[in-house]
């Protein structure tokens, strides 16, 4: 009971997170800052893995 607490907790974190990230890649595309838009990416690739893992494990 206690994980699946902490699960969703995480899950709601991890969402936060990935929706700052897709702003942030957003605007730095509109900067022509590339490096900073792949930077996002990555970073909103593994945040979408920890998302799965979170939602499997409140399954």
């Amino acid at each position: 009971m206690a994980h699946a607490k902490r699960e969703r907790q995480s899950a709601a974190k991890v969402e936060k997170q990935l929706a700052d990230l897709e702003v942030r890649a957003l605007d730095a595309l509109q900067k022509d800052r590339e490096d900073l838009a792949m930077e996002a990416a990555s970073a909103i690739a593994a945040l979408k893995a920890e998302r799965r893992v979170c939602k499997t494990a409140i399954a």
